[in-house]
């Protein structure tokens, strides 16, 4: 895991020449911002996240860079977890894994501690606030694969297709896991709590499906459709 990013005012502020022939190759446009991340005990290895308009240039201590174009994804795991110690929120670690078509992938994590989940006002001067800053690009990026595929995935679901996220399918009809089946009408409750979602049938003790939100590839997508099916809105 990534240990620390640093600060937004160091010697690693600046775009490598490497990074940017990359950036250039790929044609990701723009650059936006520079995650300079500690890769090590010791600040001489740093890993950098270079965020252009149209993907990102991750080059690590001591490696070539790597382009990852966001229209090129094809698949996004997030999991996000708020740690405790003896009840006392402790502090926010997230890692979002981007792959692309060809297999490739990258991780953006680490973490960030937020000042309104603890009770010490003090709290916030380890907030590390350009962690929480990170965060965010993951959960953009989540966020634009969704927007990216919604269209198509409702598109298949209309032609009465199904889709597979992980060991789960749905389709208009409902969702199935392994040799178990559900129709929409049927499911109760569709609950996010604590990085698991759980997906409860009506008249059953078991949930049909539980399982960490980091195992589903896709996760914002997978739920936005759920919410969807569940409310049974007319797909397309």
């Amino acid at each position: 895991m990534d240990l620390m990013v640093l600060s937004a005012d160091g010697p690693w502020a600046q775009v490598t020449p490497e990074a940017e022939r990359v950036a250039q190759e790929h044609h990701l446009g723009k650059l936006r911002e520079i995650f300079a991340i500690q890769a090590g005990l010791s600040r001489k290895k740093v890993n950098r996240v270079y965020e252009f308009e149209a993907g990102l240039v991750r080059q690590n201590h001591g490696k070539a860079p790597e382009a990852f174009r966001w229209d090129q994804l094809a698949t996004v795991h997030e999991r996000v977890t708020n740690r405790y110690n003896n009840g006392t929120y402790d502090a926010t670690y997230f890692t979002y894994t981007l792959t692309l078509a060809n297999g490739a992938s990258t991780k953006l994590d680490g973490f960030y501690r937020d000042p309104k989940l603890h009770r010490n006002p003090g709290f916030a001067i380890s907030a590390n606030p350009r962690g929480r800053q990170y965060a965010d690009l993951g959960r953009a990026v989540a966020n634009y694969v969704t927007r990216a595929k919604l269209p198509g995935a409702l598109e298949s679901l209309e032609r009465g297709e199904s889709l597979t996220f992980g060991d789960v399918t749905i389709d208009r009809n409902g969702v199935r896991r392994g040799r178990h089946a559900a129709p929409w009408v049927s499911i109760q409750e569709v609950k996010v709590e604590k990085g698991w979602i759980t997906i409860k049938q009506e008249g059953k003790f078991r949930p049909l499906h539980k399982q960490e939100v980091a195992g589903i590839p896709n996760f914002s997508l997978f739920i936005t459709l759920v919410e969807k099916l569940r409310e049974g809105l007319r797909v397309g």
